[in-house]
């Protein structure tokens, strides 16, 4: 169960991944979590270099965004880009994911986001390559405030039951 939270890799943000190093494992899809991974909750909309950033990613991988924000929060941060998303992802239950992406091959997607508890769990429970991103936004909600305490158990977790993996991944 534990090994469930245990990322693939872990970068500070999107723009310090490896992506030549997934391309070489061979990664076609990027599933990217929107809150704190591309954007802080308060942001309505992308901005113009993230925007510029994924574009340039969708050259080599299948860009998609797998969120629990609403449908109409995501159309607002994505009006005018041309970027596929699931709203409404319940993460981490794969359930939503399975029915609409019945063709996709799991084990050629990298899962990226910023949570354990969430984030992770839900990449490797599809059997994806997943990657976890230190964190990249500070705000101080309450929500965010227990997930990264049930993280930060997690982590010791981890750390205890695989050691030389967690050493590896996160060079502490």
């Amino acid at each position: 169960m534990i090994k469930n939270f245990l990322p693939t890799y872990c970068f500070d943000n999107i723009k310090s991944i490896d992506y030549d190093l997934l391309e070489k494992t061979g990664i076609s899809t990027l599933a990217f979590d929107l809150d704190y991974t591309l954007i802080s909750f308060a942001t309505k909309f992308l901005d113009l270099e993230t925007i510029s950033f994924l574009d340039e990613l969708k050259k080599k991988f299948k860009v998609i965004i797998v969120s629990n924000s609403p449908k109409k929060r995501l159309d607002k941060v994505f009006l005018g880009c041309d970027i596929s998303y699931i709203s409404r992802a319940k993460k981490p239950s794969t359930k939503r994911f399975r029915k609409v992406f019945q063709d996709n091959d799991n084990l050629n997607t990298c899962m990226i986001g910023d949570q354990l508890i969430t984030d992770i769990l839900f990449g490797n429970r599809l059997k994806m390559k997943s990657i976890y991103l230190r964190r990249v936004y500070k705000e101080n909600i309450l929500m965010r405030i227990l997930n990264r305490n049930v993280d930060r158990f997690l982590f010791l977790l981890v750390r205890i039951r695989y050691p030389k993996r967690y050493k590896e991944i996160f060079g502490k």
